[in-house]
C-alpha cells in the first residue's frame, strides 16, 4: 500500500450527514490554504476569498453555512466587512467566526460587541477549526468532538505537532506546499525590512 492511501484510511471524515458551505476570508495565502485543506478533509464545501470586499460579494450571491473571517485586511477589515455582510439578506443569519491573532478574553468581547459571532485564535489549529463548525451548524451531531492535541514547544517558528496536525488532514503535499510558501513570505519580509 503507498503511503498516501494509508494516510487517506487514518482520517476520519467528520461532517457525513451533510456538507457544511464554508466561506473562508484571509488574505493571507498560507493561512486560506491550511485553513481550507483541514475543511474540506473533514467534508465541507469552502469558497476561498483574500479580502472583505469580495466576501461581500460571494455572500450576495450565494448561501453559506458559516464564514470565517480574518480581522486584518488591506482594504476592508473583518468588523467592517462583517457589519457589511450582516445587512445583507443572504448574510443575515450567517454565523461569522473571527480568526486572528488577538487571543485576549477582552479582544474577543469587542468582536461580538461589533458582531462578530464567535472567534478563533490563530495560528489556526486543526481541531479548533473543526469544532467551531461543528459548534455552530446544527445538522450534525455536537456530541461528537474532535481528537483534541497537546501543543509543546510552542517557542519554535514552525512547531513539530502543527506539522503533524497538517499531515493528517492534508497529507505531504500541503507540508511541502506550505513550508514554501512560508520561506518566500519569510524571504520578502526580510528584503522589506532591509529596504527601509
Amino acid at each position: 500500500k503507498s503511503k498516501s492511501s494509508t494516510h487517506e484510511k487514518a482520517f476520519v471524515k467528520q461532517f457525513t450527514v451533510s456538507a457544511p458551505k464554508i466561506l473562508l476570508v484571509d488574505d493571507n495565502d498560507i493561512n486560506r490554504k491550511v485553513a481550507k485543506s483541514i475543511l474540506k478533509k473533514s467534508g465541507c464545501k469552502v469558497q476561498e476569498v483574500n479580502s472583505g470586499l469580495k466576501a461581500i460579494q460571494q455572500v450576495k450571491n450565494h448561501e453559506f453555512d458559516l464564514v470565517f473571517m480574518d480581522i486584518q485586511m488591506p482594504d476592508m477589515d473583518g468588523i467592517e466587512a462583517t457589519k457589511k455582510l450582516k445587512k445583507l439578506k443572504n448574510g443575515q443569519k450567517v454565523p461569522v467566526v473571527a480568526m486572528t491573532a488577538y487571543a485576549m478574553a477582552e479582544d474577543q468581547a469587542i468582536f461580538i460587541k461589533e458582531g462578530m459571532d464567535d472567534y478563533i485564535a490563530k495560528p489556526i489549529k486543526a481541531n479548533n477549526l473543526i469544532d467551531k463548525v461543528k459548534k455552530w451548524l446544527t445538522f450534525e451531531p455536537k456530541s461528537v468532538m474532535t481528537e483534541v492535541f497537546k501543543e509543546s514547544a510552542e517557542q519554535l517558528v514552525i512547531n513539530q505537532n502543527t506539522l503533524n496536525h497538517l499531515h493528517k488532514y492534508g497529507g505531504e503535499e500541503l507540508i511541502k506546499s506550505v513550508l514554501k510558501d512560508f520561506e518566500n513570505e519569510a524571504e520578502e519580509q526580510v528584503e522589506n525590512i532591509l529596504s527601509m
